[in-house]
């Protein structure tokens, strides 16, 4: 496996600890203030915060900027920022993450095709030994006990339906798929299992209340109704759908009947605790993306800058591909502004995409695209034709941020 990609796991890791720390304590705060389905809902920050791992950060532009009329010199303006790690040890590491990824993948494919072969009818609601529980990712089906008019009442039965039901309006057999698919290539943290774990908590808890708010006169009944499935244990059948959503033994019996004394809150506190939740997701998908760490590549950028019939001036810029490049040459009305920022075109090849301005008005926004270290001309004028730039253009992409090289 190459070595380039193990700072995007480092990355994706330190985001997903993030939001993690930020989630972790504050679903009880949430719970506490705003009902369970606020807990839940802050669960959101852990896929926002790994898309923010991937969201590039703007940065100022590195700037040079050299006297009008000197003579030919060199300038090297560098952008610091941490090398890429590289070599057979980085290797070692992204290889080993990829076996665990994929074995953990296919183990829970495999688990969840089992269930669903095991399921041979095809109807909304199925009839097998297991549940009560929701399967399905694309087309959701409430699963209930071969036994189920024996062993629970009609109350109970209906109650127990619309906890499924909940489950199955939301989405939550999908929300699962993506817990599963974390949980599966974060298979080295320790902190990932322990939220996976509070997450299928939390998700059952907000079901709990959504039934709850539907039938507030039915708390004595289902909680009849989560006795009766834990004494009667979970099919073997049940820990076998890893996406699926299960009242399922290892849930804490006493920490969901508990919750369903707890008052229902209105929908101004419910629509509070949702947007708290949110803040807490969007605080912390910014904390993942404010403090990512540097892993990018680099362009070192050689100009030779002549302007009109002047020598040319040597310019160096190295900095991060993605990023604007700046060089300013004079003062006030006679000063050159040229911007560009250097881009992958394709294996090789590098496109430079430029502003020039002189003074504040704009000459041209040239794009070239230039092999890796062969030199390309860009040559522009003024409208009046009284003006030129020359610029020769040399781009090379690097791996490290600082000149190997004087430059001059």
């Amino acid at each position: 496996m190459s070595a380039e990609a193990l700072p995007p796991l480092v990355a994706a890791t330190l985001a997903a600890t993030v939001a993690l720390l930020v989630v972790l304590p504050a679903r009880s705060l949430l719970r506490s203030a705003f009902g369970a389905g606020a807990a839940y809902a802050a669960w959101l920050a852990v896929p926002l915060a790994l898309v923010a791992a991937f969201v590039p950060v703007p940065r100022d532009a590195a700037l040079v900027v050299l006297p009008a009329g000197a003579s030919p010199r060199a300038a090297v303006a560098a952008v610091v920022a941490p090398i890429a790690p590289s070599g057979p040890v980085a290797s070692l590491v992204v290889a080993t993450w990829f076996a665990g990824f994929a074995v953990s993948l296919a183990l829970t494919l495999r688990r969840q095709r089992r269930f669903d072969t095991a399921l041979a009818a095809r109807r909304l609601v199925v009839r097998a030994a297991a549940g009560p529980l929701v399967t399905g990712m694309i087309v959701p089906r409430i699963v209930l006990p071969a036994d189920f008019r024996l062993r629970y009442t009609a109350r109970e039965r209906r109650l127990i339906v619309a906890h499924e039901g909940a489950h199955a309006r939301r989405g939550d057999v999908r929300a699962n798929a993506l817990a599963a698919l974390v949980r599966c290539a974060f298979w080295f943290h320790p902190l990932v299992h322990v939220a996976h774990a509070r997450f299928r908590l939390d998700q059952e808890l907000a079901c709990d209340a959504a039934v709850i708010a539907r039938f507030p006169e039915a708390r004595r009944c289902y909680a009849g109704a989560m006795l009766k499935t834990q004494l009667a244990g979970d099919a073997p059948t049940d820990r076998r759908a890893p996406l699926g959503c299960a009242w399922r033994i290892h849930h804490p019996i006493e920490e969901r009947i508990q919750m369903l004394k707890h008052p229902v809150p209105g929908r101004a506190r419910r629509a509070l605790g949702i947007a708290s939740a949110a803040l807490v997701a969007v605080g912390a998908a910014f904390g993942a993306w404010a403090g990512k760490p540097e892993t990018r590549h680099y362009v070192d950028a050689k100009l030779a800058v002549r302007i009109d019939d002047g020598g040319p001036q040597d310019v160096r810029l190295i900095g991060p591909l993605g990023d604007p490049l700046e060089v300013r040459i004079g003062e006030g009305a006679q000063a050159w502004r040229l911007t560009f920022v250097a881009t992958d075109e394709a294996p090789g090849r590098l496109r430079m995409a430029g502003d020039v301005r002189l003074a504040d008005a704009t000459i041209g926004k040239p794009q070239i695209v230039v092999a890796d270290g062969v030199a390309g001309q860009i040559v522009m004028t003024t409208a009046d034709g009284r003006r030129k730039i020359d610029i020769a253009v040399n781009l090379t992409r690097t791996d490290r941020p600082t000149p190997d090289d004087e430059a001059g």
